[in-house]
């Protein structure tokens, strides 16, 4: 998408969420926008090539979450909660940082 500024992050948050589908992915971020969070309905985040260095989120809340695409950034670390992400099906963590991503979603 390759959002340049919190205007047109925004506005792709409020008309993905509304999809089920979150795509911010070429762009700019570099934390998980809050706004991201607690929506179970999500079922497909796409955060791949934007700037993250930490990669926070209540998975918990994201029971019904398919695909997570968080590759070519800068995370150094995952929590180990992830691997409780049971309905991923399509995951892609690669080339970030970590050498310690859990090879469930490798």
């Amino acid at each position: 998408r390759g959002l340049k500024n919190k205007t047109e992050l925004f506005t792709a948050i409020a008309e993905d969420m509304a999809k089920a589908t979150v795509d911010l992915s070429f762009g700019i971020l570099k934390r998980v926008p809050d706004e991201l969070k607690g929506n179970p309905a999500i079922t497909s985040i796409f955060l791949q090539r934007n700037y993250l260095r930490n990669f926070v989120l209540p998975f918990d809340q994201f029971a019904n979450l398919k695909h997570l695409n968080i590759s070519h950034n800068e995370i150094e670390s995952l929590p180990g909660t992830i691997d409780g992400l049971k309905s991923l099906e399509v995951p892609d963590a690669r080339s970030n940082k970590s050498q310690n991503i859990p090879s469930s979603i490798r």
